[in-house]
């Protein structure tokens, strides 16, 4: 997929940007506030429908208006496709060559993305849900069955633990708990696939970019049972809810499932939260966003855009070059940066002023 053209119309701090894209590399640099960042945020929210910051849709209109809107020309398979979105304050309405979609849910596939920015060295250091937001996103994009299973565990969940917390009778926890056993079988073997996959890849990956060879694992920790077949997993997850009934009634919380799934960096067989260094925790981080990348790629048979927001400046130039080189020509590529560099085959833009011209 290739973005050809994105125009923001009062959003963020843009009253109006028109921005024509030839080309499958391209770099964005400017001075710190001049735009870069919402450029690539107003890509990935066209691509999952909310932004990579935590902040309110209605926070993304330009303070001078009441609504704002965004815009682009994504052409795939030799076929061009308009995606909009219009946002006031309570709401946002997408639309797919003109067409309104009726659920919010709908745009996510039609533009696939991967955002990467310095505080993702963190992914690993940071609470276990950040990570299971980072599979439940592309596994969502992959699978529609993943992302309605995903909707309804949550809502499910939520039932429940508000019924333990209100000492509901047995028998109504015991059926909400049923059902989340049944959802918890499609999303475990969906996580565990997805691992299986990037296991096989991602030493390679992370060697590329550091430089030498290194050895890599994401280690699933999971409080489910790891059964291929459903009838066995379901068996196996209900014995386990038993066993737990006493603990889960004193807590008044469930206590099983896949919303206490954790993934772990091995390096070397080390975990990388703990004992890795700053610069290693940066490219697990990246590393596992490339091998994301490419699960999603090879499942749909399609190429996710990649984003990568003023990274360079924190890779030295051997491990900048060496990401650089990573990156697959089939990849469309909107990087960006402060400081105006030299870089081979990449569409330079700077901004200033809030206007955006190629150099």
């Amino acid at each position: 997929m290739f973005i050809k053209r994105l125009v923001l119309d009062n959003f963020r701090s843009f009253s109006h940007l028109d921005l024509e894209i030839s080309s499958t590399r391209n770099y964005i640099y400017g001075v710190n506030g001049s735009g870069k960042t919402t450029i690539l945020e107003a890509i990935y929210f066209m691509s999952i429908s909310r932004s990579f910051l935590k902040t309110e849709s209605g926070s993304l209109i330009n303070f001078d208006s009441s609504k704002s809107k965004i815009s682009l020309i994504l052409e795939e398979n030799k076929k061009d496709n308009i995606l909009a979105c219009e946002i006031s304050k309570n709401e946002k309405s997408f639309f797919l060559n003109d067409e309104k979609l009726k659920n919010t849910s709908d745009i996510i596939s039609h533009l696939l993305s991967f955002y990467f920015n310095p505080e993702s060295v963190f992914l690993f250091k940071d609470e276990p849900n950040l990570r299971r937001k980072l599979f439940d996103i592309v596994l969502s994009q992959i699978d529609k069955k993943y992302l309605y299973a995903l909707s309804r565990y949550k809502k499910i969940l939520k039932e429940r633990n508000a019924a333990l917390a209100k000492g509901y009778d047995q028998d109504v926890i015991d059926v909400l708990k049923d059902e989340l056993v049944n959802l918890s079988y499609r999303i475990v073997t969906e996580r565990k696939n997805a691992i299986y996959y990037i296991n096989k890849i991602i030493s390679d990956i992370y060697s590329n970019i550091f430089g030498s060879k290194r050895e890599c694992k994401i280690l699933y920790k999971t409080t489910s049972p790891l059964k291929d077949d459903q009838e066995e997993f379901t068996s196996c997850l209900k014995k386990l809810f038993e066993e737990h009934k006493s603990s889960e009634n004193m807590s008044k919380m469930t206590l099983l499932g896949p919303h206490k799934d954790n993934f772990i960096f091995l390096l070397d067989n080390k975990d990388v939260s703990m004992y890795g260094s700053q610069g290693e925790n940066r490219i697990a981080a990246i590393s596992l966003k490339l091998a994301l990348h490419k699960y999603e790629e090879e499942s749909l048979k399609r190429t996710p855009v990649f984003l990568l927001d003023d990274i360079l400046s924190d890779l030295d130039k051997t491990r900048r070059d060496n990401l650089l080189n990573y990156l697959d020509d089939k990849m469309q590529v909107f990087i960006t940066g402060v400081d105006e560099i030299s870089l081979q085959n990449y569409s330079i833009y700077k901004i200033e002023n809030h206007q955006i011209r190629r150099i």
